[in-house]
């Protein structure tokens, strides 16, 4: 082992020497004029060289060039001007910069030399960076801005039910995502039924959203990656944001703690109180629903080589029924969930060529199922609680070379079922009917390689290993590639392969929100699922503001989680009737199985990212099979998330200052579903009274016997909104009216099954009729933002 250590010491001197005394090193942050928020993905390149770099997550940067008197330097991003700055290149120097955004009515000013990295000269593939000021841009449901919905009109992107925020990547599911918000997991990013999601715009600052060709850094789930990074906050005065729309009040702050030094920024959200599910009255009662969103953050610029952030996210959602009864007839029942977060991390410059973070990072998801009458009570909860330490160092040793690696270790809490008590007396009793304690840990290394000006490789391994305490041990061995070939100007030729492995499982009930979500570790029964996925792609940018991608993918999927036919997670009569909770522990590998999958597919992305007109247009044409022994008679079937084609057009145009339009419109094939060929009839037990409903004798259950062997009809929906923006004496007001569904579009949110009966001389004859039933048709909405 010191030999070894002495050969890479040797080595690494040497390589140092003969580096340093060839070159210099310039680096430093890029951050916002005026806010100092720090800026990601920003160009800085020395144009007669041929030479350039970009930001990392934390606007560092650092460019090794030779030795010259002086030379010049361009520093560029999209929606900031272009700065050159003229230097003496004779030592190596810390040099921080200042953008200013780009004043809106300013001619386009185009400076070839100094354009911003091309898409055709990135490794990165099957990813795309869309400003978060575009994506807010872009209409939504109610007024409410969300990203998720816009990262829905992504190439090779699906949608769920009509209206929901999941995400179904190149053929997976909604849980093979690895969605991150300053490092931090999200397990869930549902609110309202699925209809919004967890993520408020105003508190963002930047995403990245991969689907293939992952860099090694990203493990733990098999189909996407989407990293989230908040704002920072202003360091130079304080701002903030006040938006009232249909059902959502939002407010966000951003401050100096100490003035050009350290920040503060909390944004929050909340629905308006329950006025929306207030309508719907029964004569029992009224259901309510509710949901909050806090991010807060803060920075400190300890000194120059050392910064400290903070970051936290808390969100929750409740829905709930009660009915108006009073004393022992009282009920109330209803459901919540919720995320937990909170990352600390330590940034440190070791040197010009050496970047590292340190982050420790908890995160936790949590679900409840409630019933209450009278003085008695039965509660089921699941979560899932994450604590990690994660370590990153980033070693730019030249412009041929970017260099990370990075060890994370965390220590994983299941507890699928929890089961509390509540009876008369004020006794409460409560059973952890199961937990599972689970070590995930990993290593990489990865290193963009710029090996001449036409080629460029991004290759990587990564080492996994999760051990839950009830089973063995899993070892993941994933190796990573993504390579770019320029082969003429503005033209280049794209591949990426990558193997994947996501040893935790999401064991859920489908519907609108409202399922019940169980996150569970591998173990024999529930094998870690698996991902092999090859990427070829071409790539060309027509003018510094369009580019065109065009992809081919080719992914086959192992060990993917389905519910065997009829089953449920959660059996409300045992849950109610049993007083020991002796029966209510889930037996998983009896209601859920595991089969495979194959999704191949071809996508087009073209993308205008400044000028008044900006948006992009996607076109998927894909298909995607499962198989499962246990399911379909073992025959291969389309999953839900199957659709042929999918189009969709997004387009901002900035008219003035003052004024603003927006649209998208979206064409897609119907999804696969499967409707009901026969009929039983099944007597109902009602849990509370442990007899048979007496208002209702029996309840008529229909299957299919083959799965998703139909199709929903041809899905379209267009979207407008226009923003009108005045300037005020201390700050800018903006009203904006949308239309969502505009044309009203009778798009098949689901089917309705309608049993009527009569008798006739050859007996009870029982009719049978299936409706489509549409949703969200034409939904206006009316928001109010003030910006100081």
């Amino acid at each position: 082992m010191n030999k070894i250590r002495k050969i890479i010491f040797v080595f690494t001197f040497l390589i140092t020497r003969f580096t340093f005394a060839q070159n210099i090193t310039l680096s430093g942050y890029i951050r916002e004029k005026g806010s100092q928020e720090s800026l990601i993905g920003v160009s800085i390149r020395v144009p007669s060289l041929g030479l350039g770099t970009q930001t990392n997550t934390y606007g560092f940067y650092s460019l090794t060039i030779p030795k010259k008197d002086s030379n010049t330097i361009a520093v560029s991003m999209i929606g900031y001007q272009i700065q050159t700055l003229k230097i003496s290149a004779q030592k190596n120097q810390t040099i921080n910069i200042f953008l200013e955004n780009q004043n809106e009515l300013l001619d386009e000013v185009t400076i070839k030399a100094n354009e911003p990295e091309q898409k055709s000269t990135s490794t990165k593939i099957s990813t795309i960076n869309i400003p978060i000021a575009q994506l807010k841009d872009v209409p939504s449901l109610m007024g409410e801005k969300d990203i998720i919905k816009a990262i829905q009109l992504l190439p090779g992107v699906q949608t769920g039910t009509e209206g929901s925020s999941g995400l179904f990547v190149r053929g997976g599911s909604a849980d093979q995502n690895l969605i991150l918000m300053d490092e931090a997991k999200l397990y869930n990013v549902s609110h309202l039924f699925g209809f919004f999601s967890v993520f408020n715009g105003d508190a963002l600052k930047s995403i990245e959203f991969i689907k293939g060709g992952f860099p090694a850094r990203y493990g733990g789930r098999v189909s996407s990656v989407l990293d989230v990074q908040m704002k920072d906050g202003s360091k130079s005065e304080t701002h903030g944001e006040i938006g009232i729309g249909l059902i959502t009040n939002r407010l966000t702050l951003e401050t100096p703690i100490q003035k050009n030094k350290s920040s503060f920024i909390i944004s929050a959200r909340r629905t308006y109180p329950d006025l929306l599910f207030a309508l719907f009255k029964t004569s029992n009662g009224v259901i309510k629903s509710n949901f909050h969103d806090i991010n807060a953050k803060a920075n400190f610029d300890l000194n120059s080589k050392n910064k400290l952030f903070f970051s936290t996210y808390l969100g929750k959602d409740n829905l709930y029924q009660r009915d108006n009864k009073a004393g022992d007839l009282y009920r109330n029942a209803g459901f919540n969930w919720g995320n937990k977060t909170g990352t600390l991390r330590w940034n440190h410059v070791f040197s010009p060529k050496v970047f590292s973070n340190l982050s420790l990072i908890y995160s936790k998801f949590n679900y409840e199922f409630k019933v209450e009458t009278g003085e008695f009570g039965r509660y089921f909860t699941t979560n899932l609680d994450e604590k990690s330490i994660k370590y990153d160092v980033e070693f730019i040793p030249n412009t041929k070379h970017d260099i990370r690696i990075g060890i994370n270790a965390a220590l994983l809490n299941f507890t699928p079922n929890l089961v509390i008590s509540k009876e008369s007396g004020g006794m409460t009793r409560t059973k952890e009917i199961e937990r599972i304690d689970a070590t995930d840990a990993a290593i990489y290394i990865e290193d963009i390689y710029k090996i001449n000006k036409q080629l460029s490789i991004n290759y990587g391994l990564r080492f996994a290993y999760f051990k839950p305490k009830i089973a063995s041990s899993y070892h993941f061995l994933e190796p990573r590639l993504a390579v770019n070939y320029n082969f003429t100007k503005k033209w280049s030729v794209k591949g990426g392969y990558s193997i994947m492995n996501q040893p935790i499982q999401l064991i859920s009930n489908s519907g609108l929100g409202l399922s019940i979500d169980v996150w569970l570790p591998s173990s024999g029964a529930l094998p870690p699922q698996h991902s092999q996925q090859f990427t070829m792609g071409l790539a060309h940018d027509l003018s510094k503001e369009v580019s065109i991608e065009i992809e081919a993918y080719h992914k086959t999927m192992d060990n993917i989680i389905a519910f065997k036919e009829g089953a449920a997670i959660l059996s409300t009569v045992a849950l109610f009737r049993d007083r020991d909770f002796t029966n209510s522990k889930v037996e998983w590998k009896n209601i859920a199985t595991s089969g495979s999958g194959i999704s191949k597919g071809l996508e087009l992305f073209v993308h205008k990212n400044s000028g008044r007109l900006t948006g992009w247009t996607s076109y998927t044409l894909s298909k995607t099979t499962y198989q499962f022994n246990e399911l379909n008679e073992g025959k291969i079937f389309f999953p839900n998330q199957d659709r042929r084609h999918q189009l969709a057009l997004v387009g901002v145009y900035k008219q003035s200052k003052k004024l603003k339009f927006s649209g998208n419109f979206v064409l897609s094939t119907g999804s696969p579903i499967t409707l009901p060929q026969l009929t039983y009839e099944n007597f109902a037990l009602n849990p509370f009274k442990n007899q048979l409903s007496l208002d209702e004798a029996y309840n008529v259950i229909d299957y299919g016997q083959q799965r998703n062997s139909y199709r929903s009809p041809l899905y379209n929906r267009l979207d407008l909104s226009t923003q009108f923006i005045k300037p005020k004496k201390h700050g800018t007001r903006t009203w904006e009216v949308g239309f969502y569904n505009i044309l009203g579009s009778k798009n098949v949110f689901a089917y309705q099954i309608d049993i009527n009966g009569k008798s006739s001389p050859d007996g009870f004859l029982r009719t049978r009729k299936i409706d489509e039933v549409s949703f969200l048709l034409f939904i206006p909405s009316i928001s109010y933002y003030f910006k100081f």
